[in-house]
């Protein structure tokens, strides 16, 4: 005949009291008074010592990822300052400026700033970089 073992479930509660007892005791004795098994004790400090130290990685995260978005803003703010800057000064500057391949005579957009396509593909190396 078999016979079955009931499981116990503990509370939260009763398990920091209890973890509260064994670093004021010893574990052993601990476990004794409290009718637990020594492993019980020792399992739920482990937990609780992971759980810490998860929620103290959490808290630096939170703390990392708040000073990121502050310093996004700041430079959000300053690009939007430096484009009404550039604004403001440059009001007669073309949009689209082009600048002109010296080896082909070729235009390109100031904003390409690399050398011409056609120049690459007949391998001249000289000639303006745009």
């Amino acid at each position: 005949m078999k016979t079955t073992i009931s499981r116990r479930h503990h509370s939260p509660e009763f398990k920091s009291e209890a973890l509260k007892l064994a670093s004021q005791t010893r574990v052993p004795s601990a476990a004794k008074q409290l009718g637990l098994q020594e492993s019980q004790l020792y399992n739920w400090r482990a937990a609780a010592s992971r759980k810490a130290s998860q929620s103290e990685r959490e808290a630096t995260l939170a703390t990392e990822n708040a000073r990121l978005k502050r310093q996004l803003a700041e430079q959000a703010e300053e690009l939007a300052i430096l484009k009404k800057a550039v604004a403001y000064f440059a009001p007669n500057q073309k949009q689209n400026a082009t600048r002109s391949c010296s080896s082909t005579g070729m235009n390109f957009p100031l904003a390409a700033w690399r050398r011409c396509w056609a120049c690459r593909e007949m391998g001249i190396t000289t000639g303006s970089v745009h």
